[in-house]
């Protein structure tokens, strides 16, 4: 078990209303702010992984850049085109996507 020597303070500014309102609802579960770090810090090193509420938040400026990156590399992809089931009904269609994609 750590002792109190092999522990660390952690802080960070936050808005001085988020802080009371997260208070509140931190209080509703019987937790504490400082528990509630602790908690968290814990869940990240045990389980190696950041809960999506403890990633870093994106703004809308962001969000708009990261559509268009995505949007930009959709259209790079190849898509199969439609004269390639032109004709066929949909059973052919998928009959044809099978042994594509598996063989036989």
């Amino acid at each position: 078990m750590p002792t109190v020597a092999d522990k660390r303070m952690v802080n960070s500014r936050v808005d001085a209303l988020a802080l009371e309102r997260a208070k509140e609802v931190l209080a509703r579960h019987g937790l504490t702010v400082s528990q509630y770090v602790r908690y968290s810090i814990e869940y990240v090193s045990e389980t190696n992984t950041v809960p999506e509420s403890g990633a870093r938040p994106v703004g809308p400026d962001e969000t708009e850049a990261e559509a268009e990156g995505l949007l930009d590399w959709l259209e790079e992809q190849p898509m199969p085109g439609k004269a390639d089931f032109e004709g066929l009904t949909s059973d052919e269609m998928v009959e044809r996507i099978r042994r594509e994609h598996y063989g036989y």
